[in-house]
């Protein structure tokens, strides 16, 4: 317990910006669960009745890897939406809208996990095996997930760490709530910027998309998306610029 009371209040008393926040935020953790890879995202949750997979990131951020490696990540994951494709992402969306924890095996069984294509490709060919998972919601239809990642050949994440995992996730969570907030300057003005680079990857293609005036129809052709998905990323792609409209986004880029 004195552990997590120093890493929380390693956490408080970091620089006020939320990338700052949120790297100390998961080196604390990592160092308190004994995990070297963390993976922090805020993901749209799906409106009831959706598939499974149907959770959008919007925000992510990756600790703990080699710079290769991270963009091997961001192409497949984030870009080409490869998230989607992993066996835990349906069963932990499920429970989307309320705090939640689990271990691997309470959602996947050994069989499927290590029988899975993506645990194939993904899993050996990165060396990571086992996973810890935590989401807190935050509103809005959103909520913040937080994966832990342990190595081949160490041990399996216990009920302990779990445990760990989502006090300490809930307990900061101030730190990525701003995450969803929109950025300001001194005179009050949306720092657009700042907004554009805290887009994942395809968010800030389907913002370009935006920009030049494409209809939804040609940015899910261009995309390879189908319609519906293209106009969650809008969604999304508006609410992290405040605005509720095509021509709301463009006045803010012709100012």
């Amino acid at each position: 317990m004195s552990q997590f009371v120093g890493a929380l209040g390693e956490i408080s008393s970091a620089d006020h910006r939320p990338d700052a926040s949120l790297r100390h935020l998961t080196e604390s953790t990592g160092a308190l669960i004994g995990a070297g890879v963390l993976w922090w995202s805020i993901v749209g949750d799906p409106p009831p009745p959706s598939r499974d997979n149907a959770a959008i990131i919007t925000h992510s951020y990756v600790h703990g890897v080699d710079e290769i490696t991270l963009l091997r990540w961001q192409r497949a994951y984030l870009v080409e939406s490869g998230y989607r494709q992993h066996p835990m992402w349906g069963p932990f969306a499920r429970g989307a809208g309320r705090l939640r924890s689990a271990c691997r095996e309470e959602l996947v069984s050994d069989q499927e996990w290590y029988s899975h294509p993506h645990v194939a490709e993904w899993g050996r060919g990165l060396g990571y095996d086992d996973i810890l998972a935590s989401a807190v919601p935050l509103g809005a239809g959103a909520s913040a997930y937080l994966v832990a990642v342990r190595p081949w050949g160490e041990r399996r994440f216990g009920q302990r760490e779990r445990e760990l995992l989502e006090l300490m996730f809930r307990s900061a969570s101030w730190c990525y709530r701003s995450w969803l907030e929109p950025e300001h300057d001194a005179q009050g003005c949306l720092r657009l910027g700042g907004v554009r680079s805290r887009l994942p990857p395809r968010h800030r293609s389907i913002l370009e998309h935006l920009l030049t005036g494409r209809g939804e129809k040609q940015i899910a052709a261009s995309t390879g998306l189908s319609l519906r998905t293209t106009h969650k990323y809008i969604e999304h792609v508006y609410r992290a610029f405040a605005v509720s409209s095509r021509a709301e986004l463009m006045a803010l880029w012709i100012r």
